[in-house]
């Protein structure tokens, strides 16, 4: 479909296409850990890769929500005063602005998040 750009070099990366499209290595890493992809005016992709860890709990984020999906892996996860619920690879979850949340890596995870607004460092 594309056969044409990618022959002739106009289909490359991140660099020469502003902030559109972000290849893999492109992305850039966050200060915890994270890896930033695609950023638009009012959503930011992250994705997480975690090894299983003793519980952490994250302070509620009077700015942000979320919007989480696990794509691989097993985690514990409670949102605000909800019970904790494990969570498998296909299944999501939202953190509301404010909310605080803690979860609990058990099984290698690979978590895809979605951020409005965009932040580059939380």
């Amino acid at each position: 479909m594309f056969g044409a750009e990618l022959a002739s070099g106009r289909l490359t990366g991140m660099a020469n296409h502003a902030t559109h499209v972000v290849v893999r290595d492109d992305a850039i890493d966050g200060t915890r850990g994270e890896r930033l992809l695609a950023a638009g005016r009012h959503v930011g992709l992250r994705v997480w890769e975690r090894d299983p860890a003793s519980e952490r709990s994250v302070a509620p984020d009077p700015a942000n929500e979320r919007v989480a999906y696990v794509a691989s892996g097993v985690l514990v996860v409670a949102v605000a005063g909800d019970p904790p619920v494990e969570i498998r690879a296909g299944d999501s979850y939202v953190i509301p602005r404010g909310a605080g949340h803690r979860y609990e890596v058990l099984e290698p995870a690979t978590v895809v998040e979605a951020v409005c607004p965009p932040t580059l460092n939380d």
